[in-house]
């Protein structure tokens, strides 16, 4: 077992021992009664800290540690085995007292064991086997939650976040039934994530359609995995410390990725413990409530022909934030020549380290030029365009926390705005310089050669011609806001 093992218990037996010492045990123990432990002396300081509830030996400081390992040394003695291991047993008052604490620890652990039940049938409930969420999805993702909570809550106990293994849970009834229930929620909250990156990529190309915001944002954190990826992290570190699973740790991605490619080694990884536990051939190990269909290579995601799904994450993302969008303004202003590839080069706090920028073409008095802004930060701001809406307050209204009246039509402000940042403009890649190519641009001053001015504009960046700048500015400089907003 992977905790006894941790903590230095043994499965040798007196058998094992060389004959003089069998003879020197058999006279200080009576061997008849109860086997005694074989326990490695150098996993005394382990199992110290096992018996104290704690999850590692402690410092010369901790009095209590200090003196439970000095007792267990003291009633220790040392005996050589066949294959040439020197192990130590304890005396009969010493072991009588470390056997109840570890039937104490095993029955509080049977009890933790037990608790799982619960929160994993709540959220098993609201998951079919295939995959198919069966109740309101913002609720069924608070349901899965709670169950990664209390399966991690688990696997954290002090003393048994370094030593737990699967096989330890497969010591009872109550641990094999947490097991198979953890199994089986893991898997179906798989499936469940790749049925919601197929309805993102339905409602991209005009699929399928959400029944509000809301809708939209639980079905992207579904597509996420959430609580599916924290369980599976908890597997992979019960499974590194289980034998015949300990030998290749899974390598499972830190975040999940849009075209839901993170799915596959995170099946993988419950395969594998399935593919074990079966191997094991216990006739009382009944994985039947474990289903058989599992995410495989053939991944879910994004159409080939959707239009733009990594800015419908991008987008979902930040709705799901829901923080009030961007903060900070872009300010500053650079100037830079136009190469003969027709690129420039963007200030890259400019664009906050994005390597995608949304560029709109813009025209006023004075000529055409650039808007443009990184990918996160338009996000962001659609985001907050779209909260507005759906509250009916903000800039999309007109006045900021007024009310509108309630009706179907949109105001033209919330119309303008949001052609402007969705289908107006063009997500354009940096080229490997981290330059922005303005090939397929057209506005006043794309020549070689040119000089243009980049300049912060608070929400986003414009991209003009320096002469073409240089003549709005001195517009602006006219420009009286007191005689504006206050009149004469």
């Amino acid at each position: 077992m992977s905790i006894w093992s941790s903590i230095g218990i043994t499965s040798y037996q007196p058998g094992d021992l060389v004959p003089d010492d069998l003879e020197g045990l058999a006279a200080w123990r009576d061997l008849g009664r109860t086997r005694p432990l074989l326990i490695r002396p150098d996993k005394i300081g382990e199992l110290a800290s096992f018996l104290l509830d704690r999850a590692e030996p402690g410092p010369m400081s901790d009095r209590r540690f200090v003196m439970l390992r000095q007792t267990l040394f003291a009633a220790a003695r040392a005996y050589r085995t066949t294959d040439g291991r020197e192990l130590v047993a304890l005396d009969d008052a010493t072991e009588s007292s470390v056997r109840r604490r570890l039937d104490e620890l095993a029955r509080d652990d049977g009890r933790a064991l037990l608790s799982l039940g619960m929160p994993l049938a709540l959220a098993e409930h609201a998951v079919g086997e295939d995959g198919a969420v069966t109740e309101d999805r913002a609720r069924a993702l608070e349901t899965w939650e709670r169950a990664a909570d209390a399966v991690e809550a688990l696997a954290s106990r002090p003393r048994l976040a370094r030593r737990l293994g699967l096989d330890d849970m497969l010591r009872g009834i109550d641990g094999t039934h947490a097991l198979v229930a953890t199994l089986e929620l893991y898997r179906r909250l798989q499936l469940a994530a790749g049925r919601a990156i197929d309805d993102l990529s339905a409602a991209t190309i005009g699929h399928h359609d959400f029944r509000d915001v809301d809708d939209a944002v639980a079905t992207w954190r579904i597509s996420q995995g959430d609580a599916a990826r924290r369980i599976g992290v908890a597997l992979d570190g019960l499974a590194s410390r289980t034998p015949g699973l300990d030998d290749a740790p899974a390598d499972l991605p830190a975040e999940a990725s849009y075209d839901g490619s993170w799915i596959l080694p995170f099946s993988r990884l419950g395969q594998r413990v399935m593919a074990w536990a079966l191997g094991l051939e216990r006739p009382t190990l009944d994985l039947a409530g474990v289903g058989a269909a599992w995410p495989g290579p053939a991944l879910y995601g994004y159409d080939d022909y959707e239009e733009e799904p990594r800015a419908a994450h991008a987008l979902l993302s930040e709705l799901a934030r829901d923080d009030g969008g961007p903060t900070g303004l872009l300010l500053g202003s650079s100037e830079a020549t136009v190469l003969d590839d027709l690129s420039v080069a963007v200030p890259g706090h400019l664009l906050e380290g994005d390597r995608r920028a949304y560029v709109t073409r813009r025209s006023d008095e004075f000529g055409s030029y650039l808007g443009c802004v990184g990918e996160s930060r338009r996000a962001g701001i659609l985001a907050r365009l779209i909260t507005d809406e759906q509250q009916l307050v903000g800039p999309a209204w007109n006045l900021p926390g007024d009310e509108a009246a309630p009706g179907d039509a949109f105001p033209a402000t919330f119309d303008e705005e949001f052609d402007r940042l969705s289908i107006e403009g063009d997500l354009i890649d940096l080229d490997e310089r981290g330059r922005l190519p303005l090939d397929e641009l057209a506005f006043d001053g794309r020549a070689p050669g040119a000089t243009l001015v980049i300049c912060g504009d608070g929400e986003d960046l414009r991209i003009a011609e320096r002469d073409q700048e240089t003549r709005r500015l001195a517009h602006a400089g006219d420009w009286d806001p007191m005689t504006t907003f206050f009149g004469d």
